[in-house]
């Protein structure tokens, strides 16, 4: 989480820090591996790894990709929703991609991404995304998954003129997680509630399936 620290948003990246270590022990929990297949016998592998950080050196210019056509909004919000596992797939930082809205791109440009946050996200996006339910309402969409998977949060989309892009600014507004990364509403007075009329939701926000 060095960038955090070099942005001095220490906050910040000790908060993702420990939501990727708290990713990483419930794959743990899952499968008993680590990257590569090795069994995990020690767990405190990589304990007392170190590296220097300059807090407040600042953060480096995000790239821009080559050729941002493949990443452009798509006529589904499927389709964009696969994009973009190719931009986490890539380590894309690009803000200003086509399948943002430009509330999020404007959003994007202001927030540190790191690769290993990419990598989580990807490997949780991945392992869903076939279960996804896609429920639209006029120019809005929203990709949910099974409530028993807690840590994927649903994706919120926006259609322009387009296609469908992702509205991360709203996403980042209305979602929140606790500390076992599962997510809720941080209210629930909001334009995406369409999507989600089959359950109840308790006064902390979390969803539940009606009984």
């Amino acid at each position: 989480m060095a960038p955090f620290f070099q942005a001095s948003r220490v906050g910040a990246g000790i908060e993702a820090t420990v939501e990727l270590l708290i990713a990483r022990a419930s794959e743990v929990g899952i499968a008993d591996v680590v990257d590569g297949g090795t069994s995990l016998t020690h767990l405190s592998g990589g304990g007392g790894a170190r590296i220097d950080v300059q807090v407040g050196s600042g953060v480096g210019e995000k790239e821009r990709v080559a050729d941002s056509a493949p990443f452009a909004a798509a006529d589904s919000p499927e389709e964009t929703l696969q994009r973009y596992l190719q931009v986490l797939q890539g380590h894309i930082k690009d803000p200003d991609l086509g399948l943002y809205t430009p509330q999020t791109r404007e959003f994007f440009r202001n927030w540190l991404v790191t690769d290993a946050q990419q990598d989580n996200e990807l490997r949780e996006l991945q392992r869903v995304i076939e279960q996804g339910r896609v429920v639209v309402a006029g120019e809005l969409a929203v990709v949910r998954f099974p409530i028993g998977q807690r840590r994927n949060s649903p994706y919120l989309l926006r259609r322009g003129e387009g296609g469908w892009m992702l509205d991360f600014s709203a996403m980042s507004r209305l979602l929140g997680f606790n500390h076992r990364n599962q997510w809720f509403f941080r209210s629930t007075e909001h334009e995406f509630m369409f999507a989600f009329n089959d359950l109840r939701f308790d006064r902390n926000g979390f969803p539940h399936e009606d009984p």
